[in-house]
């Protein structure tokens, strides 16, 4: 993997570059998440096809919008957009986690011609019928993200806990079982996050995009049409036990949209591609393989 970043609009947007040949490949991150979500996959993914993963912007190693607009869905998508020009002439290949996912469902129906597929990893969608299954303790940070000040509570716990209890508090979160977990791959997120400590507005850009998910989720329209619409070919791939997203939620989504697919990972969590990486790549790569076979080839760009 290289550290790569380019200039966006008055920001360095950082990402890893995976390398490879043929397809191109963007992997997009959920909310407070970043490119070391992927550490796990990108490598072997790479030999089939050209592969980088983004830091949005305020999240991994990118700087945070300067133009005052906020750090909602509409300035990631926008970033996401520019950052999917910037790397291939041609339709790429949308990899979204949690928010990641619903920004490349977004994407995906604003601009279908840039997008061959979207493969979708316990995607934010909207919440299903009834009362959804989420953490008791998701639910907390997302009320203090939504809280006037929040982001200053948000903050001193980050504080308290320091970086290698806050991320391990957060696998344990996203995982059923955090021992699988490859260790280097853990060490790599707490050095992420010992990096970004001193930051003075992580906590702050955090809940800008918190609450405009929330937004779209309970009451947005543009999400729910983008996923009743013909668009890209699109795979959902969902733990079973995932306590932040209500796989229930997915299964809502392909009852009502027959050309989405639905693949369900028995006693798995948020990130399958972290916990279970040898699982989410044996669906991965067939599924990229038949995805890339409808689509023409695009022609790679290195930027940065």
């Amino acid at each position: 993997m290289i550290s790569r970043t380019f200039a966006l609009a008055g920001m360095a947007l950082h990402y890893a570059d995976f390398g490879g040949t043929g397809p191109t490949v963007v992997l997009v991150h959920g909310l407070g998440g970043s490119h070391v979500n992927w550490l796990a996959v990108g490598p072997t993914l790479a030999e089939s096809a050209r592969v980088v993963a983004v830091d949005l912007p305020g999240f991994g190693l990118s700087g945070r919008n300067p133009g005052g607009g906020g750090n909602g869905l509409t300035v990631l998508g926008g970033a996401l957009a520019r950052f999917i020009d910037a790397m291939s002439e041609g339709p790429v290949h949308l990899v979204g986690n949690s928010m990641g996912g619903a920004l490349a469902i977004l994407e995906g129906h604003a601009r279908p011609a840039r997008i061959a597929s979207t493969l979708l990893v316990g995607p934010a969608v909207p919440p299903p019928p009834g009362r959804p299954k989420v953490d008791p303790r998701w639910m907390t940070t997302m009320l203090l993200a939504c809280m006037p000040g929040g982001h200053e509570l948000l903050r001193r716990r980050a504080t308290r806990l320091g970086p290698e209890r806050q991320v391990r508090e957060l696998l344990e979160l996203c995982c059923v079982d955090v021992s699988r977990v490859p260790p280097a791959i853990v060490e790599a997120h707490v050095a992420l996050a010992s990096r970004r400590a001193a930051t003075p507005w992580i906590q702050h850009t955090f809940a800008q995009s918190a609450r405009s998910l929330l937004r779209e989720l309970m009451f947005g329209r543009r999400l729910r049409r983008a996923l009743l619409e013909p668009g890209p070919p699109t795979l959902i791939v969902h733990g079973q036990r995932d306590r932040l997203v209500d796989v229930r939620a997915s299964r809502a989504v392909v009852a009502a949209n027959p050309l989405i697919a639905l693949t369900e990972l028995p006693d798995v969590g948020h990130v399958p591609q972290l916990e279970v990486p040898a699982a989410f790549l044996a669906i991965a790569l067939p599924w990229l393989d038949r995805a890339a076979s409808r689509a023409p080839a695009p022609q790679a760009r290195r930027a940065g």
